[in-house]
């Protein structure tokens, strides 16, 4: 990776946490890792790509106002993504899944036979399925 693109990833990963928080706190709070209580939590790791990584402890926050909100941070930054991960403190052993979202889509990863029977049928406005296992984003 160019140095002009390592300082943009990083201009531009500090500029979309901040917006990531702020259209998230609306809908609920960020996991405090001390008292173990939160709805989402937004890695603080910048891993060198142009992906943030949240994870959902609310199943509440997969609903469809929310994933649309966080596609709306996007716009403007084509290169970006935030994948999201349901992560419920109480989940159990839940098999990988998620949503991918990007200012044009969202690619729907979830496996809704182990959501919460009220979280089985949410949809997401032009949302896909993976093509194959060479998606960058599976």
């Amino acid at each position: 990776m160019t140095e002009d693109i390592r300082d943009r990833l990083n201009r531009e990963w500090e500029v979309l946490f901040v917006k990531i928080q702020e259209a998230l706190s609306p809908f609920g709070e960020h996991w405090d890792l001390e008292t173990k209580k939160g709805d989402y939590w937004l890695v603080d790791d910048n891993w060198g790509n142009f992906q943030h990584r949240l994870e959902m402890q609310n199943l509440a926050l997969l609903e469809p106002v929310v994933i649309t909100t966080l596609q709306k941070v996007l716009e403007g930054y084509p290169d970006w993504q935030i994948a999201v991960s349901p992560d419920p403190p109480t989940k159990g052993q839940w098999p990988g899944m998620g949503l991918i979202i990007r200012y044009d889509e969202i690619i729907d990863e979830l496996k809704r036979e182990y959501l919460p029977k009220e979280y089985q049928n949410l949809n997401y406005p032009g949302a896909r399925r993976p093509t194959s296992i060479f998606d960058d984003d599976a």
